[in-house]
Order: structure tokens, then sequence, then C-alpha cells
């Protein structure tokens, strides 16, 4: 592979998990850093109003009574309880 080539992403991958530990948490925040830099403000208003449209659909199909909803305790029943919260 010469200087310009990129490699297929299922050898970068199986390369990657050969690294020690340190190497591969390093490469995962590189990565990260990345994707989160590339998100730009244009990006981000159309991801902002993608979930502030789903809410507020959310929110119109509770209120008209379409909505099954559960009470809290019951969510926490079904779920095993409340989890342990340490201060």
């Amino acid at each position: 592979m010469t200087g310009n080539e990129v490699p297929e992403t299922g050898q970068l991958i199986a390369s990657a998990l050969l690294l020690p530990i340190d190497d591969r948490l390093s490469l995962v925040n590189a990565m990260l850093e990345s994707v989160e830099q590339s998100t730009d403000d244009s990006s981000q208003a159309e991801i902002d109003k993608a979930w502030n449209d789903e809410i507020a659909a959310r929110v119109k199909e509770i209120k008209s009574g379409n909505a099954d909803t559960v009470s809290s305790s019951e969510l926490w029943s079904r779920i095993g309880g409340k989890p342990n919260v340490r201060s």
C-alpha cells in the first residue's frame, strides 16, 4: 500500500484490534472527535428539529389519549425496581 491509499475498513479494524488497550482507546477518542467535528451547525440544527418534531408528536399523542401510558411506579415494577443511586 502506498502513502495515499486508504486501507479497507475490515483490514483497518483487524489491525486496530491488535493494538494495546491504551492505543485502542486513543484511536476511539480520535475517531469520536472526528465525527463530532464533522457535525456542523446546519447538521445539528436538522437533528435538533427532528427531535423537536418527534417530541411534539409524542406529546400530542399523549394529550389526545391515543398513547398507551403507565405510571412511574408501574414502570419501575416492570423493570425490576428503581436503581440504587449513590450520592
